[in-house]
């Protein structure tokens, strides 16, 4: 708290009493019920229900136990009495939900917002809800091996995550007991394991009619001319903006000096990487590389977060968990996970998520839809923090209303845009009136969307739009 001025501390209060940090966690799910079938898929359902189920086991963190519990017992008469309605796999999902997010409230809280272990939750939900019969191969000849080999990869993310988080078991036993060595001993065979497995399905499975692997159809992702011309403008591109970030930071000018996360200048940095994304997006649209573009998000998603969570819980080796942290704090970090690192997580998942929509539900990219995301977190909120990082902001919040004004001129006209480039002339008042809706529910959830702004105003704002659009 020491950290912060007054208004940051009116702020954190705001975040822990406020009914939009319950709202914002329901996001997500919003978002699956508007782009994935009911008839296909009852995970929208499921995360619905076990993020209600996050929110209610939240405000009673003291007796956590007691509510899910009843919860529990309520949910097996539920499934006596609406077994058809409801259907097991959503009950179990819904549980498995709310036990994920109490254990990583517990663990977690110094570092981790409300919203932050809700998506975590709703995540192991959907690798749970895959990995046991929820993931349907149908998919394109070309995308088949991609996806295939995306979720097989976030299987062994999903164990990693595991492997680490039972470091609790270890830990009940004394360092010099033999139960304690076994433990650990048995989790990191777990995960070699996993990682073998993975490795060898990638390069033996050839029953796709491509006739090839799933590593070699990755391999040829990457290696076409095309590819190696997008892949060698990004690398150019990312070098030299963030390291003119980088050096323009004032915690690298007076040399390691701490600075408040929120500081005008550390915000437009921050803010800085999401214009570096856009750049190297727009470079991915203008060669046609669609596919490479929504991989490499992929992947540095995957990325992100395996370095995180091996650097969280000191797994990283001192040396090079050292230069990530004055990376780091050079963009504002200063002693929690959140400040930046998971921020540009969610930025990635904003971006990536409606783009694989886009490309495993159909054989046409819709532009708006699979880019709008981007275009919110990319250049809306930058610009939104540009633009009120000096300007006054409101009380009990963080947010200006110079910022609010500008995200909402850039959401408009870039769904606008958008639009433009699908329907040309065919606009009409419908599509600005749609555009103009978007943007103010959007613009409204960013300015009272506390902690996980950056995957929350992409969901919404691509929720909103997929509902809309089928009236247009």
């Amino acid at each position: 708290m020491q950290l912060y001025g007054k208004v940051s501390k009116d702020t954190m209060l705001y975040r822990k009493s406020s009914i939009l940090s319950y709202l914002n966690a329901l996001l997500l799910p919003i978002f699956v019920a508007s782009v994935i079938s009911r008839k296909t898929s009852v995970l929208a359902e499921a995360l619905l229900f076990g993020t209600m189920l996050c929110c209610v086991v939240n405000p009673f963190i003291f007796d956590t136990k007691a509510v899910l519990s009843c919860a529990a017992l309520a949910f097996f008469v539920a499934d006596r009495l609406f077994a058809n309605i409801l259907g097991k796999r959503i009950i179990i999902l819904t549980l498995i939900q709310a036990l994920v997010h109490e254990y990583m409230r517990e663990e977690l809280t110094r570092s981790l917002d409300l919203a932050d272990s809700v998506v975590f939750s709703q995540m192991v939900a959907i690798v749970l809800h895959l990995a046991t019969g929820g993931y349907k191969r149908s998919f394109s000849v070309t995308m088949l091996p991609l996806v295939d080999f995306s979720v097989n990869l976030g299987y062994v993310l999903f164990v990693l995550l595991a492997v680490i988080v039972a470091e609790e078991i270890t830990c009940l036993f004394p360092r010099t007991c033999i139960k304690r060595k076994l433990t650990l001993a048995a989790r990191v065979i777990l995960l070699l394991e996993a990682i073998y497995r993975f490795t060898y399905w990638g390069v033996t499975t050839n029953t796709y009619k491509m006739g090839v692997t799933p590593f070699t159809a990755l391999l040829k992702l990457y290696s076409t001319r095309e590819a190696i011309i997008t892949l060698g403008a990004w690398l150019a591109t990312s070098a030299v903006c963030v390291t003119c970030l980088y050096f323009m930071s004032p915690v690298v000018a007076t040399q390691g000096k701490t600075y408040p996360p929120k500081s005008p200048m550390i915000t437009v940095l921050r803010k800085g990487l999401h214009f570096v994304l856009l750049i190297n997006a727009a470079i991915a649209i203008y060669l046609r590389q669609h596919i490479l573009l929504g991989m490499t998000l992929y992947l540095l998603f995957v990325g992100l977060m395996s370095i995180e969570l091996l650097r969280f819980y000191s797994y990283m080796p001192s040396g090079i968990n050292r230069r990530i942290s004055n990376l780091y704090k050079a963009f504002g970090e200063v002693t929690t996970l959140r400040t930046l690192v998971l921020p540009q997580v969610w930025l990635v998942l904003a971006a990536g998520i409606p783009l694989w929509v886009e490309l495993t539900q159909k054989n046409t990219v819709n532009f708006t839809r699979a880019y709008l995301g981007l275009a919110v977190v990319a250049l809306s909120d930058a610009a939104a923090a540009f633009l009120g990082s000096r300007a006054t902001k409101m009380q009990c919040h963080e947010k200006s209303l110079v910022g609010s004004i500008a995200f909402f001129i850039c959401t408009a006209m870039a769904l606008g845009t958008g639009m433009f480039l699908q329907f040309g002339n065919k606009l009409g008042l419908a599509h600005a009136g749609a555009a103009i809706i978007v943007a103010l529910v959007t613009t409204v959830v960013e300015a009272g969307c506390p902690g996980i702004d950056n995957l929350n105003i992409a969901m919404v704002a691509c929720a909103v739009y997929a509902n809309i659009e089928k009236l247009l």
